[in-house]
């Protein structure tokens, strides 16, 4: 599962509540959420350390969600 989404999950925060808590866009966040930014953006970051959450090791378990996906789309693809 995409860390962000689990700590929107169980932080029970809207996108809404992410966009006010780090100026984005709901669409900046959507594609944080999908895991279709490359890297969680510096105000996210900042959000995600202020909700009390490891953000070194939130962006470590964001990198893996990314290329576990990335792998799933490969395995779908040549099976």
């Amino acid at each position: 599962m995409n860390p962000i989404q689990k700590i929107k999950e169980e932080k029970n925060l809207t996108y809404q509540d992410f966009c006010n808590i780090t100026g984005l866009s709901q669409s900046t966040i959507y594609k944080h959420l999908t895991g279709s930014k490359k890297e969680i953006s510096k105000e996210l970051f900042t959000a995600i350390k202020a909700l009390g959450y490891d953000a070194e090791q939130v962006k470590q378990q964001y990198k893996e969600f990314k290329e576990n996906k990335k792998l799933a789309v490969l395995d779908k693809a040549n099976n």
